[in-house]
């Protein structure tokens, strides 16, 4: 971690919004101004600078994720760390897929690991028969401790740990109770989970 540098105060990240994200800017940068506030009172926002490129790392307890602000792809330094390093890629459908950035990223010796698609729906529109092709599938709305349950051990079986928060059984258990969890099941098995969250 020799080559990356605590912040200290909000004005440091505004300072890297002002030199180093522009138009055109390859960037995964989505986290609110309130978040990185948090981050920085409790220590835990890390940067670094190199020529074009900027990175903001959040600490996350066992890896540091990645807000890349990248305007040279030809340029590959980036962080040294003593932790995993994790990031997310977004594009919006095939038009858009983000082909460079990916290539960066694999040249600087980072791996595809996992995909994942984030739908803005409403709940009806989740549960409506008409959207559900195979007669054996259907989705429900959990309401069983059992399928809070289950949804909990298939996030701990098949999220990769450095990938987004773990949710605990408390937290998935407020989602259920709220109308945000939703179980699919393939005749009688549970095989699934879909998990929303309030906009």
């Amino acid at each position: 971690m020799n080559n990356i540098s605590i912040i200290q105060d909000i004005s440091e990240v505004e300072s890297i919004f002002e030199q180093y994200f522009h138009q055109g800017t390859l960037t995964n940068n989505y986290i609110l101004a309130k978040e990185y506030e948090n981050a920085i009172y409790k220590r835990l926002l890390y940067k670094f600078i190199s020529q074009e490129n900027a990175f903001i790392l959040l600490d996350k307890g066992n890896c540091y994720r990645v807000y890349y602000f990248i305007n040279n792809t030809a340029f590959y330094e980036i962080p040294k760390t003593d932790k995993v390093m994790v990031l997310e890629i977004l594009y919006r459908g095939e038009s858009n897929f983000p082909e460079q950035i990916i290539e960066y990223w694999n040249n600087n010796n980072f791996k595809e690991h996992l995909r994942r698609d984030c739908y803005f729906l409403k709940p009806n529109q989740i549960v409506d028969v008409k959207t559900i092709v195979d007669p054996q599938v259907k989705i429900k709305l959990a309401d069983t401790l059992e399928e809070s349950e289950y949804a909990q051990y298939l996030i701990n079986k098949y999220l990769d740990p450095y990938t987004g928060d773990p949710l605990s059984l408390e937290k998935l258990e407020e989602y259920r109770n709220s109308g945000y969890l939703f179980c699919a099941y393939f005749g009688d098995k549970m095989s699934g989970i879909l998990q929303g969250i309030q906009k």
